[in-house]
């Protein structure tokens, strides 16, 4: 029995030392040209578009990119691309062979195919309709619909195709959606005034976002699963730093989120946002759109603001030598991934999109031992009690020790948050 022990043991150090290279957190980084991610869910899977290939592509950790064509943003296309929760489901914008136009689309991943959206009844050039982001549950589509050529409306679409015009607050001036909460009941997005200010949708009905000296906020970019906190975007005043903000639409309370003690620019965006509203991503910059030379930021609920590659190296995340990170776009509901752009270089055309694995408290269930990390520790005790029934090394609950266990702990390999 000793001596089979021994046997499996050896088996699986040499099993585990293969795959936990694989298994680190670490940042993975696109191709050139491969950019700009948009959206990613808690497993990692992330959706963008292309300045390169001119489409959207969505990016898992075990196949990168997949081009699913879409039409990306840029001369005179407009949208996002926005994923599912469950990432079934990618928004966007797609060409409509049948109507020559440009407009909102859903594309299904089970069958590989973009359906198009429509839109509220008029149409600009050649765009009836943008994509701009999804609702967790997948079932609501947000963006903007264009009534005539000078006017657009924030506008939301149901899975099948049903849109909605929120229309506007402000007689003749556009609105435009830029996200929703899971479930697509509360909507943020903009509102044409003296700027692009912060607005919100409860039920259809606009609010609009004040910062707490009274002046209107900019447009908002992010919003919470729940509904209750939205973030978005800062302008400093002339060359000043800037700084965005964080609104609870139950209070209507809005508190103030502060830039980077160094490396602050002019803009400022909460582009990101977790699940609960405590962890906020973006990005500053002084100049353009979008932030190909900015500085990527995570502010979080009770700490405050830092450079992501900061809290990369605080997490224990790797990440390659060289890169800057200028955004981070996205955030997964449970704060495992972020996403955004950087460089390797100096070249706009040195942009690439980046994928960081984040540890998170849940990652830590495999920490058995309690050391701080899921290491070989941990392993040493699933091995320990192989075969066991309900022991403390039964991670996955099944009532035995056995391989699903180890494959727990190796999935999860690496430093605790």
């Amino acid at each position: 029995m000793q001596n089979r022990k021994t046997q499996l043991t050896q088996l699986l150090f040499v099993l585990v030392c293969a795959q936990c290279a694989l298994s680190q957190y670490i940042v993975h980084t696109n191709g050139s040209g491969e950019g700009w991610v948009d959206a990613i869910n808690n497993d990692g899977i992330a959706a963008g578009s292309t300045t390169a290939i001119g489409q959207y592509f969505m990016w898992t950790p075990k196949s990168g990119n997949i081009y699913i064509g879409g039409a990306s943003p840029g001369n005179g296309v407009g949208g996002n691309a926005g994923v599912s929760d469950d990432g079934t489901v990618v928004s966007g914008t797609m060409f409509n062979a049948k109507t020559s136009k440009y407009e909102a689309g859903l594309y299904t991943v089970a069958i590989d195919s973009w359906m198009p959206l429509g839109g509220i009844g008029g149409h600009s050039d050649s765009s009836i309709s943008s994509g701009w982001n999804i609702s967790g549950d997948g079932g609501t589509i947000v963006g903007l619909g264009w009534e005539d050529a000078g006017t657009a409306y924030a506008t939301t679409w149901t899975s099948n195709g049903e849109s909605t015009s929120l229309g506007t607050t402000i007689l003749g001036l556009s609105t435009r959606a830029n996200a929703a909460n899971f479930d697509g009941t509360v909507v943020a997005g903009w509102q044409d005034a003296n700027i692009r200010q912060g607005a919100v949708w409860i039920g259809g009905v606009q609010e609009r976002i004040y910062l707490p000296n009274g002046s209107p906020a900019s447009e908002a970019s992010s919003i919470s699963n729940d509904g209750v906190w939205i973030s978005g975007m800062g302008e400093g005043a002339f060359w000043d730093d800037a700084e965005t903000y964080r609104y609870n639409t139950i209070f209507n309370f809005c508190e103030i989120i502060p830039n980077l003690t160094t490396g602050a620019g002019t803009y400022m965006a909460g582009a990101g946002m977790s699940h609960d509203g405590t962890t906020i991503v973006g990005g500053t910059w002084d100049f353009g759109v979008p932030a190909y030379f900015g500085n990527a930021f995570i502010w979080r609920e009770g700490i405050g603001t830092m450079h992501l590659h900061e809290y990369l190296d605080e997490v224990g995340v790797s990440r390659p030598a060289g890169f800057h990170f200028a955004f981070a776009s996205c955030i997964s509901p449970d704060g495992s991934w972020i996403a955004g752009w950087g460089n390797f270089g100096n070249n706009i055309g040195d942009t690439v999109s980046f994928f960081a694995h984040i540890p998170t408290e849940s990652s830590c269930h495999e920490d058995i031992d309690e050391s701080g990390a899921v290491d070989v520790g941990d392993i040493l005790i699933v091995i320990d009690q192989w075969g066991l029934q309900n022991s403390e090394a039964d991670l996955t609950g099944d009532g035995l020790v056995n391989v699903s266990d180890l494959l727990e702990v190796v999935g999860n390999w690496g430093p605790c948050e």
